[in-house]
């Protein structure tokens, strides 16, 4: 059997909806840092920006955010990650890879962005590490005087 290769020409948005019926967007967005409790948290963005891509039901956003200044004495809880483009579905699933800098938590290796809170434009952290549960992390696991930074993405679903 032969096959004929044929050039195909640029394609937009509209004609790939159309074509595959899922809607698709793409743009920026600002996330942001902040604590369950924020007490006397303080700190500067030196690093704030973020972009997505929306195929359908699931959103890739992209994510960095590096602190400066930053300080606490009475903050406490889960760090949480706002802003997102779309809010998370009702089942709240979603994951991604984080480089970082400035977490401290013993025996702990791996720190990856996942999705908390159901119906929500926001995120969290959990760590995992070997022979350790899944926790999240807390700001008192930034120390304070430090200048924590979080590169990441996350993949969601948008299902309600």
């Amino acid at each position: 059997m032969e096959y004929e290769l044929q050039a195909s020409p640029r394609r937009t948005n509209d004609q790939i909806n159309a074509s595959v019926g899922l809607g698709t967007a793409y743009g920026t967005w600002t996330p942001t840092f902040t604590c369950a409790t924020v007490g006397d948290l303080s700190f500067t963005y030196n690093l704030q920006l973020g972009w997505y891509v929306k195929l359908g039901e699931f959103v890739l956003a992209s994510f960095f955010i590096n602190l400066i200044d930053f300080t606490y004495a009475t903050a406490s809880g889960d760090i949480i990650f706002g802003g997102l483009p779309y809010n998370t579905g009702t089942v709240a699933i979603g994951y991604g890879p984080l480089e970082f800098q400035g977490i401290t938590k013993a025996n702990y290796t791996q720190f990856v962005p996942f999705t908390a809170t159901a119906s929500s434009p926001t995120f969290r952290l959990r760590a995992c590490g070997s022979g350790q549960g899944l926790v999240q992390v807390n700001i008192s696991d930034l120390p304070s005087g430090g200048s924590p930074r979080f590169h990441g993405q996350l993949f969601y679903s948008t299902i309600n």
